[in-house]
């Protein structure tokens, strides 16, 4: 069984143990209050930025990072290594702690500036990710201070924002420029590579196929005709010449039947204004003009024509046939030339897609660039400075000094019963019978002598000045000791009292 069985032990021990109890228990109380009250005072200023929506939906604003990412990616351009240096030394956050460490004043700030975003309550797929409103909130020793810092903040979000998005804009302009200019020039070399090609290979594009199967038809044609001329010539030259052998005294009458007959032939198989029908026309006249050709100088002449007739059609036929080897070679290579032909054009079709992609990109961004000039486009603006906050934020004072309030309880209390165990006494007929099991037949109260009446009166005194020291300290440290206690303090305590 311990000490304390009872309220009255516990009084007892507590009345027994009142100056060591007091002592540690002030002397922790004032500690924890001195704490709190020499800790730093910490103001916090918010200001708040609207995010204005766009009033058209551009490409910027529909290929913008959700709300949670660029909430991350201001706040990491904010709380940079360069930014914060500029900050502390603008505004002399840490004129007082020379020797502390650079990266533990980039921890500190980092800790004592928050931004905090509000997403937009629109719902519709040209709102997704879209932000409301941003609230940045930062900490500072004084609370000009801790205006100033926020209000630099915000300008600082708000002026990169416009920035960047002009950025943003001369950057897409430039490329989609660029771009254009190389597509464009691709597209005329395309052209000029596809109409040279199409040049050398006119013969075998897919476009001649029907072209020349009607020239076929013509040649085919052509050779008939030819070839039936031809044949007749030369029956006619063998006439002729069977003529030179019989009587050259044929009569004229004969001849000029002779060549009607021939002229009414060649008109019903050869065409207008064959070679042929003009030669027997040109006979028919002689012969009735007188200037018949029944001498043999007359017949040699025809004959000299009707050879000269004859190698003009050879000619033609080989011309003929060599165009039709030509039609043949054509479309042989027509499948490699329409292959290669097709690939310049789906190459060609593919720039021209690209081109015109790029020229309705380039034509968004200029818009773009009209709406950001007239603040149309997604803007922030402060709608709510920061202003110098009236009172400290509630920082670690409170909590610092209840809990050295409360360790300070523990520590007196456990000191107290840790000296009573170390000295075990039965101090009344209750602790004697838990402990013995017997009960006392007579109890006699304890009667002090004039020592222990001197010590009781040291103690109550020790007490009474422990507690008015208290009092004062206390005093002191929130700043409300009267003036007349204040001048009995030494001169170095008295500094920093205020006069009432």
């Amino acid at each position: 069984m311990g000490p304390i069985q009872s309220i009255a032990d516990l009084v007892s021990l507590i009345w027994r143990r009142l100056p060591l109890i007091l002592t540690v228990l002030l002397a922790g109380l004032l500690l924890s209050l001195y704490l709190a009250v020499t800790s730093p005072s910490a103001f916090e200023a918010r200001t708040v930025i609207q995010v204005d929506a766009p009033v058209i939906f551009d490409p910027v604003t529909r290929s913008a990072p959700p709300a949670a990412l660029r909430v991350q990616q201001i706040e990491q351009r904010l709380m940079s290594r360069e930014n914060l240096l500029r900050l502390i030394d603008q505004y002399g956050l840490f004129d007082g702690a020379e020797r502390m460490p650079e990266s533990a004043k980039l921890e500190v700030m980092r800790a004592q500036t928050r931004i905090e975003s509000v997403a937009s309550s629109a719902v519709g797929p040209e709102n997704t990710g879209n932000l409301a409103a941003l609230v940045i909130s930062a900490r500072a020793g004084t609370a000009q201070t801790a205006a100033d810092l926020t209000n630099d903040l915000a300008n600082d979000v708000v002026t990169s924002y416009r920035r960047e998005r002009e950025a943003r804009i001369n950057e897409s302009h430039e490329f989609l420029t660029t771009e254009l200019k190389r597509i464009e020039a691709d597209l005329d070399g395309r052209d000029r590579a596809i109409a040279a090609y199409a040049s050398e290979n006119e013969d075998s594009l897919p476009e001649a196929r029907t072209f020349h199967q009607q020239e076929l038809v013509g040649l085919t044609q052509r050779q008939t005709l030819t070839e039936q001329s031809l044949m007749q010539l030369r029956r006619e030259r063998l006439a002729l010449e069977r003529t030179e052998m019989t009587d050259e005294t044929s009569s004229i009458v004969q001849q000029l039947r002779a060549t009607e007959v021939a002229l009414a032939q060649a008109r019903r198989t050869l065409p207008s204004g064959h070679p042929e029908i003009r030669r027997l026309e040109e006979t028919v006249r002689a012969i009735t003009d007188g200037r018949s050709e029944d001498t043999p100088a007359g017949l040699s002449r025809q004959l000299s024509m009707i050879d000269e007739q004859v190698a003009n059609m050879e000619a033609d036929l080989d011309m003929i046939a060599a165009r039709r080897d030509s039609i043949a070679t054509a479309q042989n290579r027509m499948p490699q030339v329409a292959q290669i032909y097709e690939q310049m054009q789906r190459s060609r079709q593919n720039l021209s897609d690209q081109y015109t992609e790029m020229s309705r990109r380039l034509a968004e961004i200029d818009a773009l660039r009209l709406l950001a000039d007239n603040d149309q486009t997604e803007n922030m603006v402060i709608l709510e400075p920061a202003i110098p906050p009236e009172f400290p934020v509630a920082s670690n004072r409170k909590r610092s000094a209840i809990l050295g309030t409360f360790l300070s309880i523990a520590v007196s209390s456990g000191l107290a019963l840790l000296l009573d165990l170390m000295n075990p006494v039965l101090r009344n007929a209750r602790q004697f019978e838990a402990v013995t099991g017997l009960r006392p037949l007579v109890a006699l109260g304890y009667r002090p002598t004039a020592r222990d009446r001197t010590w009781f009166a040291l103690r109550m005194a020790y007490v009474g000045v422990l507690l008015l020291a208290a009092l004062v300290a206390v005093l002191w440290m929130i700043d409300l000791m009267p003036e007349w206690l204040a001048q009995m303090l030494p001169p170095s305590v008295r500094v920093g009292v205020p006069a009432t």
